[in-house]
């Protein structure tokens, strides 16, 4: 071998025992987290006469029903009495409230990660000061809220402490996808732009935004997921509005019922969907862009 060149690598090999001894955490730390998620799925198929326990009787999607009407429950002929909770208010707010915190956090983040791109004095301070949504407890922020809006005499709601309680913790997130996407925009693009005579404004909605589909679509996903099932930053600022959340939790203190599971596993579903649908939006982005770029 001349001197100065690396010697090649050579694959590491384990024993078998070694890696049963790393297999073993991550098969456990797997079933934490999947078996509750089989475990309520299945509880969620419980019949009319049954619990939140198993042996399962009866099984049906009476529960799954009774989300939309809960008559489908009170009126079956085997009811026996259980709690049931009307969720369908909740949800809606949830919704209503997850949709317009993604569309203002999504607008925020990328005007953000656009004004980053420019050096300034004080950017750095600027984005540890966006960053810090992240690290900042939901309860304090959620306290701190509260006490604010009463000084001032706002009314705690939906949309007025709820919404900026959101958007500062789903903002951050946003930013930082907008930004590792900006890190590697080539800038002779916009550069390209400028030189045929469109301005900043014309540059930016015709050549960034487009170019920056995928974080855009990304960043509402990631917000709307969020806050739709954010507890810690809700519990003290919506007022007389009930998120999902908060309703589920309200729920759960009274009497757990397979209503809750099945609500869990439409909610389980739906994420994965969102997921999925943006997975499959990106390559085909990066798709085209490899077939435009061959």
């Amino acid at each position: 071998m001349r001197p100065g060149t690396a010697r090649p690598t050579s694959p590491v090999h384990f024993s078998v025992w070694a890696r049963i001894s790393l297999a073993i955490p991550v098969v456990i730390v797997l079933g934490f987290i999947y078996v509750p998620i089989l475990l309520i799925t299945l509880l969620s198929f419980q019949g009319p006469q049954g619990g939140a326990t198993f042996p399962i009787t009866d099984p049906g999607i009476l529960w799954y029903r009774s989300l939309s009407d809960l008559s489908v429950i009170t009126d079956h002929p085997d009811y026996l009495g259980q709690a049931v909770f009307d969720f369908r208010a909740s949800i809606v707010n949830s919704l209503k409230l997850a949709v317009t915190t993604a569309v203002v956090s999504t607008a925020i983040a990328m005007a953000a990660a656009q004004a980053m791109r420019s050096r300034f004095r004080g950017a750095r301070l600027a984005t540890y000061a966006i960053l810090l949504g992240i690290v900042t407890p939901g309860l304090a922020v959620s306290l701190g809220l509260v006490t604010v809006s009463s000084e001032l005499g706002i009314t705690a709601g939906l949309f007025t402490t709820g919404i900026v309680a959101h958007v500062v913790w789903t903002m951050p997130f946003s930013f930082l996808l907008f930004m590792v996407l900006f890190n590697r925009f080539d800038r002779r693009v916009e550069e390209a732009a400028y030189t045929l005579g469109a301005s900043r404004l014309e540059t930016f909605f015709t050549v960034t935004v487009p170019i920056m589909k995928p974080a855009v679509i990304g960043s509402f996903l990631f917000a709307f997921m969020l806050s739709f099932d954010e507890y810690a930053h809700s519990i003290f600022i919506m007022g007389a509005d009930r998120t999902l959340p908060l309703m589920l939790v309200s729920a759960a203190q009274l009497r757990i019922t397979p209503s809750i599971f099945a609500l869990g596993v439409l909610i389980i579903t739906v994420s994965l969907v969102l997921l999925l649908a943006y997975v499959v939006n990106v390559r085909r982005t990066f798709r085209r862009q490899e077939l435009r770029g061959a």
